[in-house]
């Protein structure tokens, strides 16, 4: 079987602000960037209540391919395509991603956008900046990719936290082992991997993040969405062992608003609490705000199934679904949507 051979547009060459960004951007901005781009979009056009983080931009495909031709990484990497098979039988698999992640690392980044990012900056308030992989394998049919690469936060004029460091180890995760072997078993042309960085402010001390997936996982072609949520910065997606989150299910979706029963009711039905929560707190999101990220993700999903049913005939509202991550934060609890990809079970 041939290899699926992924493709990179590297003809934007400057940092691209996120309104320059749609679901047409995939060639050159990587899945995840793409799909902020839209779900930008898509906030404004619905009017919603809910947010993304302010101050987003995305490093296109181009800088990344250069950085990794100039300095020769590409001649590892081209190598390491070439003997890959023998290299994971003896057993070097891991020593050889582990050189060409060091030689990314320690290899000077083009000044040119390093000065672009942070003449970006400069224009907000937010100066602590996430940068997140956005690669061309990810978010493929097939091929989730959620948790291969990996996200760095920098800080203006730090030495230690230096936007060209956290860019950098940004781009060395495309060759995380595990990144590697998930591409390798979905047989993936590992030459034609490349990454984008999404990039905007960081949120510090966040109040409670979360998952959203716009159906019900318990019960087939029935309504209601189910959230994972977790208090303060512990991840929903990797918790550390013994940690639980909350976990329930919210029937307050959009499309039932005049329904005799759902529409009249906000009906919240609680699988699982979070262990980690302070005494003073019961559950991690408060009713209002559960109902209200339903609300207003079923608003997205409604839209989004519009299109989506014109091309999969058959599919039920119900079944189809949304994988859409969120924070809450700052003393207002503002709900910011962070990511959004179709999700299949």
């Amino acid at each position: 079987i041939d290899p699926i051979k992924l493709s990179s547009n590297t003809k934007f060459k400057s940092v691209l602000p996120i309104n320059n960004i749609s679901d047409k951007s995939v060639s050159y901005a990587g899945s995840k960037a793409s799909n902020f781009g839209y779900l930008s979009r898509l906030i404004k056009e619905l009017n919603l209540n809910v947010k993304i983080p302010e101050n987003a931009f995305v490093i296109p495909f181009y800088f990344y391919e250069k950085h990794i031709e100039s300095h020769e990484i590409k001649k590892l990497i081209t190598e390491l395509c070439l003997n890959k098979k023998q290299y994971i039988e003896q057993g070097i698999i891991q020593r050889y991603l582990e050189n060409i992640r060091n030689l990314i690392i320690s290899s000077e980044v083009d000044s040119f956008l390093i000065r672009d990012v942070e003449n970006q900056v400069k224009q907000s308030n937010f100066h602590r900046i996430r940068f997140r992989s956005s690669t061309n394998a990810e978010d493929l049919e097939g091929f989730n990719g959620a948790g291969l690469y990996d996200s760095k936060t920098g800080l203006l004029d730090s030495v230690e936290k230096s936007f060209e460091l956290a860019i950098k180890r940004v781009w060395a995760s495309t060759w995380n082992y595990r990144a590697f072997m998930e591409r390798e078993y979905f047989g993936i042309d590992q030459n034609s991997v490349s990454m984008a960085v999404l990039c905007h402010r960081s949120f510090p001390n966040e109040k409670a993040n979360g998952v959203i997936i716009t159906k019900n996982l318990y019960r087939d072609n029935s309504r209601g969405f189910v959230i994972n949520s977790q208090y303060g910065e512990i991840s929903v997606v990797k918790p550390p062992q013994d940690v639980n989150c909350d976990q329930l299910i919210c029937y307050s979706d959009i499309r039932y608003k005049n329904d005799s029963f759902y529409g009249k009711k906000n009906i919240i039905e609680y699988i699982s609490y979070s262990n980690i929560l302070p005494d003073s707190i019961q559950t991690v999101l408060t009713s209002a705000e559960v109902n209200l990220i339903t609300r207003e993700t079923a608003k997205i999903k409604k839209k989004l199934y519009r299109s989506f049913s014109k091309k999969n005939k058959g599919v039920s509202y119900h079944d189809y679904a949304l994988d859409i991550e969120f924070k809450i934060y700052d003393e207002e609890r503002n709900i910011y949507l962070k990511q959004i990809r179709p999700f299949k079970n």
